[in-house]
């Protein structure tokens, strides 16, 4: 899905839900994710470190092809969804 920020930068983000890790895995190249199975977790591979993602965080591809987590309600507030077909 993409997204347009109050800056009118247009990013590509999907939100992590535990039941549909498939998306996420669609959206980032496995490389990137790991799971902790004593911890029951999912991690990915940002740039300044590996982090554990939350169930409704937004993974959100940067311009270099990297990878930021984002909480919900700071996604929210900051992008919009931009619809297909729409600038």
């Amino acid at each position: 899905m993409k997204y347009r920020g109050k800056n009118s930068v247009v990013i590509e983000a999907v939100q992590f839900r535990r039941g549909r890790i498939a998306d996420l895995l669609g959206f980032v190249d496995c490389e990137y994710i790991r799971f902790d199975t004593k911890e029951n977790e999912y991690y990915i591979d940002t740039p300044e470190k590996i982090l554990k993602i939350a169930d409704g965080d937004f993974v959100i591809r940067g311009i270099k092809g990297e990878f930021y987590i984002c909480k919900p309600d700071i996604f929210l507030a900051t992008y919009d969804i931009v619809e297909e077909g729409q600038p």
